[in-house]
């Protein structure tokens, strides 16, 4: 299975748009957080990033992406067509405690896009299956370890099946090498050994250390690093099936 792994997109509307250009190459494509920037018009950049989720949709290579801290951890926050088409609306316009769910949720679609806060077995055709698991961004553990466990259960039962955990903030080690690394990650990675993680943050680690990985236990970790002024976003291809993988940057 061909996989495309990056991460913190942050808004950057022509790194997305390769993207829909660059899929139809992979099985997958995988992002670990930050889609949001969150420094302009939040409901903006929402309602760009549900367009270009529905575009994606239709190509037929299946999207997985977990939460950053640039997206406001999917917080309860109702994002109707109303709000998002009034150029006037504020972030607290929007807050509506009531409601269950994540403004994440609403990118949902079974099978083929997977948000944040889950665990999924993804058959792909010909390719064989897959199981992504994909954290909210949070120091508490126990917030993420009901679809971890999951994970590992699928894992027991799948165990020719590749698992990859998205988690936006590096393990320590030289892909935090900017920014240090999270208890969090460390922990998932002693307690469930997945054979992949995928995270970000830290835009600059991996440059700083020249390196898009690390090996853990058994665990691949990569982070594809993040420069702004690129005209792609960083990313890595991996190939589940041969395990070989390649970084790509400018």
């Amino acid at each position: 299975m061909k996989l495309l792994l990056t991460s913190d997109l942050h808004n950057e509307l022509d790194w997305y748009a390769w993207l829909l250009k660059a899929a139809p190459d992979y099985n997958l494509v995988a992002i670990s957080g930050d889609l949001l920037d969150g420094f302009g018009d939040i409901c903006l950049e929402i309602k760009n990033l549900r367009k270009w989720v529905s575009k994606f949709s239709e190509i037929g290579t299946k999207l997985v992406f977990c939460c950053g801290n640039h997206d406001l951890n999917g917080e309860n926050i109702e994002f109707s067509d109303y709000y998002l088409e009034n150029p006037n609306a504020r972030l607290t316009d929007l807050a509506n405690p009531s409601r269950k769910g994540r403004w994440m949720d609403s990118l949902q679609m079974p099978d083929r896009v997977i948000s944040s806060g889950q665990t999924v077995f993804l058959t792909v055709q010909n390719q064989g299956q897959i199981i992504v698991t994909t954290c909210w961004f949070t120091d508490d553990e126990d917030c993420n370890a009901t679809f971890l466990k999951r994970g590992l259960e699928l894992k027991a039962q799948y165990p020719e099946a590749p698992w990859l955990v998205l988690h936006h903030e590096p393990p320590s080690g030289p892909l935090s090498a900017g920014i240090g690394g999270s208890a969090t990650a460390d922990s998932i990675i002693r307690s469930y050994a997945p054979d992949y993680m995928l995270c970000g943050h830290d835009h600059l680690g991996p440059f700083f250390t020249h390196q898009c990985f690390d090996l853990i236990g058994k665990t691949y970790v990569f982070n594809p690093g993040h420069r702004r002024m690129a005209n792609v976003p960083s990313y890595i291809e991996l190939d589940t099936a041969t395990k070989l993988f390649q970084w790509h940057h400018q």
